[in-house]
């Protein structure tokens, strides 16, 4: 009888968190995606040392969350490799003991960091999120393709590439000149959900977190595109029946709710094409929350908000869905430059204008030596409260004229 008492308090306490939407602690909600690998390479390029302390983490966190603006905090663990030690992928700093692959400063600093000096970067992020009152989570990339032609590329190590069969187009383990997508890992085949599914797990295991974003934007390439709506769509869907599987049992474990989000193209359509069928999703209950966001490029100024928010209510009125944005836009015949703080304001004004009650900051890269960097206003003005709708409101709002869709540029709309 207690068992099942405590198995019911349990639904009801998961319920009531994933309804929770308007606000969270009576602010209103922002979710900030931080990288992997994104506080060594700062601390490292801006710093004086080449090194990087516990306090320099202690300090970063800070600087996103002290302001108070800032409701949740995902901290991606992962590339192609693990920036914890990891039994199951291999770890950043694995490439710096083999031959042949570069060694920059930053990869020093972080093996020296988690293995000199057994800080965990991810550990000082909860607690300090705990401390705030910020709901942390982890973000794991489903199929992370950087510079998967570059043979020295430190991320080009273990699991992947011991296994091509396992990629898209094995064909090409030889090659350096193909698209990124045909060395990225094919759902489709076992190897890969049962590999990734255990790293899941293991990250499930050692942090205690409020949730976990599985992160199907980085990158798109699931399978083959031509099998993607068919025979992707059903290996993606069954992948996440075990991923929620592995979540429910961690919130039994940690006695306490486990959410679980996906991160999806911005256009419906688009994110069906990618295998990621998030009506699937939706209706069995595989997901609390849907993040729909731009891969990189280009900022959506014209994400259809509404749409998905009444589509996903029809179908399940728990899940919640939130709009999100990459960091700048790439015009055409010009180089991609970051979002001003008037271009944050004019996207944030469309979203909530649609029915927005949260959003999504993805790739927000900037540290204080970067005063003269274009991101630094945009960073001051997303952390001190400028997506707000009392921000955006009073503040300037502009939109880039023929600002292109990235979702149709990359051909995944159609």
């Amino acid at each position: 009888m207690q068992k099942m008492q405590k198995a019911m308090k349990l639904i009801l306490m998961m319920a009531t968190l994933a309804l929770i939407g308007e606000t969270w602690g009576g602010k209103s909600v922002l979710i900030f995606n931080e990288d992997s690998d994104n506080v060594m390479m700062h601390e490292v390029w801006h710093g004086d040392t080449g090194r990087v302390s516990e306090r320099d983490i202690r300090d970063y966190i800070g600087r996103v969350i002290d302001s108070g603006y800032v409701t949740h905090f995902f901290a991606c663990v992962n590339a192609r490799v693990s920036a914890y030690p990891s039994k199951i992928a291999p770890n950043y700093w694995t490439a710096l003991d083999l031959p042949g692959y570069d060694r920059p400063q930053w990869l020093k600093a972080m093996k020296d960091l988690v293995v000199g000096q057994g800080v965990d970067q991810f550990k000082v992020y909860i607690d300090a999120c705990r401390a705030k009152g910020v709901s942390p989570w982890i973000s794991v990339r489903m199929n992370d393709v950087h510079c998967v032609n570059t043979a020295n590329c430190v991320m080009n190590v273990g699991f992947w590439k011991e296994h091509p069969e396992l990629w898209n187009n094995p064909a090409m383990s030889n090659r350096n000149d193909c698209a990124w997508g045909d060395k990225a890992f094919d759902y489709r085949k076992r190897g890969v959900q049962d590999h990734m599914l255990a790293y899941i797990a293991e990250a499930l295991e050692r942090y205690d977190v409020d949730g976990v974003e599985l992160d199907w934007m980085r990158f798109e390439h699931h399978c083959p595109r031509a099998v993607a709506r068919t025979e992707g769509r059903t290996a993606i869907t069954a992948f996440m029946r075990k991923a929620k599987a592995l979540v429910d049992a961690q919130a039994r474990r940690r006695g306490h709710p486990v959410l679980i989000a996906g991160r999806v193209d911005t256009e419906p359509e688009a994110a069906l094409n990618h295998g990621t069928d998030y009506r699937a999703w939706a209706k069995e209950g595989l997901v609390d929350w849907l993040i729909v966001c731009n891969f990189w490029s280009t900022v959506d100024f014209e994400l259809p908000f509404a749409k998905w928010a009444e589509e996903l209510k029809a179908i399940n009125p728990r899940v919640r869905v939130y709009p999100g944005l990459d960091c700048g836009v790439k015009m055409p015949g010009k180089p991609r430059r970051y979002l001003t703080p008037d271009e944050y304001a004019g996207w944030a004004d469309r979203m909530y204008g649609q029915g927005a009650t949260g959003l999504y900051v993805f790739n927000l890269f900037c540290h204080p030596s970067d005063a003269k960097n274009g991101s630094w206003a945009s960073w001051n003005f997303v952390l001190g409260g400028g997506l707000t709708p009392a921000g955006v409101a009073k503040h300037a709002k502009s939109i880039p004229a023929g600002a292109p869709r990235e979702c149709i540029r990359s051909g995944w709309y159609k």
